[in-house]
């Protein structure tokens, strides 16, 4: 049921400068220098060189999230933000030649999709408040020699032992920890929020995956060597983990459905 909590982490991807959330990103692109490809299907085979005269050494890098954008300044300093026409303006034309800031916007805002996410989060959270009703441990106290349960009057504070309580010497009471079984209706409803986050987890995983390897892929490409892109690893590895996570949950409660039935069955029997 760690989903939630590892999506809303991806999520926060690029939102601000800290160490954590700058390693949360989609994808990666920066200016490198760009070394000519030799090949019949070229009709320019001189282009190579021409943008390695725009990129001219610079070293900026610009990381893209769900909802921001980093962008590496001198120094080493990062620069974050939701908006791109805002952090454009702290750069200059020769800093960013190609407008890889520009790239990173259009690909954030026409490929990336946080809605299942957000959607498949809500779905984590219901599952979680039904599970967190379920009984816990409670002490039941009995009569050893009668099987009687104390109907419900709370036994405790005797210290010595050969004290009466309620007839009852205490030395006659056997105290055992016991733990009721959640109803059957209670947990078929955490199973299907948890199926629903789990299949809205899935889509958005092969979405997110696909979408970032692509784009990362055609932006080096058409920059002829001259773009560095890469995939955030960190991004891709939490969203995976959550979601095994949540199809591990499911498998357990389906689980517990199964044992409840089984159970209900031979006691009725």
């Amino acid at each position: 049921m760690s989903l939630a909590g590892i999506r809303t982490l991806v999520l926060a991807g690029c939102t601000s400068s800290s160490t954590l959330i700058l390693r949360l990103y989609l994808v990666s692109l920066s200016y490198q220098e760009g070394i000519p490809l030799n090949s019949s299907s070229q009709v320019n085979p001189n282009i190579t060189a021409t943008l390695n005269d725009f990129v001219n050494g610079t070293s900026l890098e610009v990381r893209t999230g769900y909802f921001g954008l980093c962008v590496s300044h001198a120094g080493g300093i990062w620069l974050c933000n939701s908006n791109s026409s805002e952090l454009a303006r702290q750069f200059r034309p020769f800093q960013d030649p190609l407008n890889l800031i520009w790239a990173s916007q259009k690909f954030k805002d026409g490929i990336v999709f946080s809605g299942l996410i957000i959607v498949a989060i809500a779905f984590a959270v219901i599952a979680i408040a039904i599970l967190v009703t379920f009984p816990g441990w409670h002490e039941e106290r009995t009569i050893k020699d009668g099987g009687v349960e104390y109907g419900g009057v709370e036994y405790g504070g005797v210290e010595d032992g050969g004290v009466e309580y309620g007839g009852v010497e205490d030395d006659e009471v056997e105290i055992r920890d016991v733990k009721e079984f959640p109803t059957r209706s209670h947990v078929q409803i955490a199973l299907a929020a948890t199926v629903a986050a789990s299949f809205l987890a899935l889509v958005s995983m092969v979405w997110q995956h696909t979408a970032s390897v692509a784009v990362a892929t055609t932006i080096q490409d058409v920059g002829y060597g001259t773009i560095n892109s890469k995939v955030g690893a960190s991004a891709m590895a939490l969203g995976w983990v959550g979601l095994g996570c949540l199809i591990i949950s499911a498998v357990g409660m389906l689980t517990m459905i199964l044992s409840l039935k089984l159970f209900t069955d031979l006691t009725d029997k």
